[in-house]
């Protein structure tokens, strides 16, 4: 199946399958706590919302020919992962369009995979499965409103921003629900990223997951929040993680293995990783990159 090849649906292919993040999402419609959309070039391991540079659709799908070009893998996978949400405008869609289904000579299937808020997700499911999108991921870390609200900080809704009310977080969550059920619909594998901050949303895992179950999610992945710099938000210990994930668990099966990639990770997510910068399959891509 195809989902055995995806490194961020399957243990199987957690180091083995080889992920390449573009980063060309500009812009996001969330202004949540734990995010930092800067450029940042400390480390490979770092955060997602980070990345080097934004680059063109163009140029980065330019870039991944490049680079995937290189590669012998089960499967290359073409994220678009940030640094800003992939759907609060068309940069990754265009790029994603621009990355065609198999590369000539390469054996390795190209698989083709988003990250989202989820808040427009339902007006946007046709343009992702247009462009070829096999994997989703949305990212829900709790369906109670006034939970939502200690998490996002502020919504873009019709290009003005808001304070998140309850109000509000209840129509993200309505959004993101609308979201995954057409997403599945159109054929998609979705999967549902939870942050977890301590003492906030830890008890909420067996809920979101109930919900992303019954609107299509076939995964769910429990994650504890981290940040390159002291974000201030307390990180859930051992015991609160293993909870939440064996509270999920009961609903959804549980992907453990994530390693919070960065907007420009590249490599084998579990093995031999780093950024698109430095790449080393491909110094064509690499040159073309250096010189946006």
């Amino acid at each position: 199946m195809t989902i055995d090849l995806h490194p961020c649906f399957s243990t199987s292919a957690h180091g083995r399958s080889y992920r390449i993040h573009l980063p060309v999402a500009p812009d996001c419609n969330l202004d949540c706590v734990f995010c930092r959309r800067i450029s940042c070039t400390c480390s490979s391991r770092c955060t997602p919302g980070l990345s080097e540079r934004v680059l063109s659709p163009a140029d980065a799908a330019e870039a991944f020919i490049g680079i995937a070009s290189g590669v012998t893998a089960p499967a290359v996978v073409a994220g678009i992962a940030g640094p800003g949400d992939c759907l609060a405008s068309r940069h990754a869609v265009e790029c994603l369009e621009r990355i065609p289904e198999h590369l000539l000579d390469s054996s390795s299937p190209i698989l083709k995979c988003a990250s989202t808020n989820g808040l427009e997700l339902p007006d946007r499911v046709e343009d992702l499965a247009r462009a070829g999108v096999e994997f989703l991921t949305v990212s829900i870390h709790s369906t109670v409103p006034s939970v939502i609200s200690q998490i996002v900080r502020r919504m873009r809704i019709d290009g003005e921003w808001l304070n998140a009310t309850p109000a509000l977080a209840d129509y993200l969550v309505d959004r993101q629900i609308r979201g995954i059920e057409a997403a599945s619909r159109a054929g998609m594998n979705v999967k549902v990223n939870m942050v977890l901050i301590s003492g906030v949303n830890t008890d909420h895992a067996a809920e979101v997951s109930r919900v992303a179950r019954d609107a299509g999610a076939i995964m769910i992945n429990p994650t504890p929040v981290v940040g390159c710099d002291d974000i201030g938000l307390p990180t859930p210990d051992r015991h609160e993680l293993e909870a939440a994930r064996a509270a999920a668990r009961e609903i959804l099966p549980t992907f453990e293995l994530c390693k919070h990639c960065r907007a420009d990770a590249c490599g084998i997510p579990g093995g031999q990783d780093g950024l698109i910068w430095t790449a080393p399959e491909a110094q064509s891509a690499s040159n073309l990159i250096r010189r946006t």
